[in-house]
C-alpha cells in the first residue's frame, strides 16, 4: 500500500540505499580508500546500508509513534506495544523488499562476471534477522515509552544514531578498525548483525571473533528483555501523560 500510488512502486524500497550507496561509494571508496580489502564493494555497503537504514529508522519513527497517535489510545483500549510494532513491521517489509532486489543484482552481477559472490554465506541473513529483530524491538520499545516520558528523547535517539552510522562498520569493514580498539570496538552488536547480512558478500572476509558473537546474541537477548520490561513499567506513566 505504501508504493502502490508511485510510479517506481516497490522500486522505491531499495531507491533511497541505491542513492546513499553512490554517495558512499565515492566519498569512503573512491576519496577515503575505505573499500580497500573488501571485495565487492558496493554489495557490501549495501547491504550495510539497508540494515542500518531499518535499524535506524526504526528507532527514530519508534520515539514518536505513542505521542502522534495518542487519539487513538485515549478512545481505544489495546495494548500499546503494538504501535511499536507496527513499526518494525512496517520497516521490515522495506528491508525484505530491498534484500530481494539487492540478492537479485547481486545475481546479475555474478552472471555478468562483475562480482565473485560466496554464497555458502547466504544462510547467516537468517542468522542476522534472528540478531536485528529482537535488538530493533527492544530498543524501540524502550524509545517508544522514554519518547513520551523525556522530552528530550526523540532527539537524544536521532543523534546517537547519526554517530552510530560512523560507530558501524557500514561503509568500512572491520579490519579497518585498530587493533588496540577492536576489542572495544566489538562490543557493539551490531558489528555481528552486519557481518552476517554481508558473509556472502565477502569471500574473504575474516571469521567473526567469539566477541563478536557474544555481543550480538547478549545485546540482541537484553535489549529485547530490558526493552519489554522497561516499556510494562513505565506503561501506567506513560498512559498518564498521553
Amino acid at each position: 500500500m505504501r508504493y502502490k500510488r508511485s510510479a517506481l512502486g516497490v522500486l522505491w524500497a531499495l531507491a533511497d540505499p541505491a542513492l546513499h550507496v553512490a554517495v558512499y561509494l565515492v566519498t569512503f571508496g573512491a576519496i577515503l580508500d575505505a573499500d580497500r580489502g573488501v571485495s565487492n564493494y558496493p554489495i557490501f555497503t549495501l547491504m550495510g546500508v539497508l540494515v542500518w537504514l531499518f535499524f535506524s529508522m526504526t528507532l527514530d519513527q519508534a520515539a514518536s509513534v505513542i505521542l502522534e497517535h495518542s487519539l487513538l489510545i485515549r478512545k481505544i483500549a489495546f495494548p500499546t506495544e503494538l504501535l511499536v510494532v507496527s513499526v518494525v513491521a512496517s520497516r521490515l517489509t522495506s528491508l525484505l523488499v530491498g534484500l530481494a532486489l539487492s540478492l537479485l543484482a547481486a545475481i546479475l552481477c555474478q552472471v555478468a562476471g562483475v562480482m565473485d559472490l560466496d554464497w555458502s554465506g547466504l544462510p547467516f541473513l537468517l542468522v542476522g534477522f534472528v540478531l536485528l529483530l529482537p535488538l530493533t524491538v527492544g530498543l524501540a520499545l524502550a524509545a517508544s515509552a522514554l519518547g513520551v516520558i523525556f522530552g528530550d528523547a526523540q532527539f537524544i535517539v536521532r543523534f546517537a544514531l547519526r554517530i552510530g552510522f560512523f560507530a558501524c562498520p557500514i561503509v568500512y569493514p572491520l579490519t579497518r578498525v585498530p587493533a588496540a580498539a577492536r576489542a572495544f570496538y566489538e562490543l557493539n552488536p551490531l558489528v555481528g548483525v552486519l557481518w552476517c547480512f554481508r558473509r556472502f558478500a565477502d569471500p574473504v572476509a575474516t571469521p567473526l571473533s567469539w566477541q563478536s558473537w557474544t555481543a550480538a546474541v547478549g545485546g540482541a537477548t537484553v535489549a529485547f528483555a530490558g526493552g519489554w520490561f522497561l516499556f510494562r513499567r513505565l506503561r501506567s506513566t506513560v498512559a498518564e501523560l498521553v
